[in-house]
């Protein structure tokens, strides 16, 4: 896939669970970009769920307790857009008219 995974998009990991992405960025501490997963199915090797939280930062919201986890790329298997996705991400850049200038998407 060309498209980088954004929030919202549906993702199938590499255990089998399955859900949505409900947070895209860096963690205090940690290197790289994360994915916050909203399970909706959990695999059959699932593993370290947590409630959206990392530390003593809240991150994202999930349906039901116990059902987030936190991922790097390299644990998703499989993503696609769904009706709410939103089609830029973490490293994309864009032109604001208003400011008449360019940025990147940080968080």
């Amino acid at each position: 896939m060309s498209r980088k995974p954004c929030l919202f998009d549906h993702v199938t990991l590499k255990d089998e669970s399955q859900g949505i992405i409900k947070f895209i960025g860096s963690l205090p501490g940690k290197e790289g970009t994360f994915y916050g997963i909203d399970l909706t199915y959990e695999g059959k090797d699932s593993f370290n769920n947590m409630n959206g939280r990392y530390k003593k930062f809240k991150l994202f919201d999930t349906t039901q307790p116990k059902k987030g986890r936190l991922c790097k790329f390299q644990t998703i298997s499989y993503y696609k857009l769904t009706a709410e996705s939103v089609k830029i991400t973490v490293g994309d850049s864009l032109y604001v008219d208003e400011a008449y200038c360019d940025g990147k998407i940080k968080y």
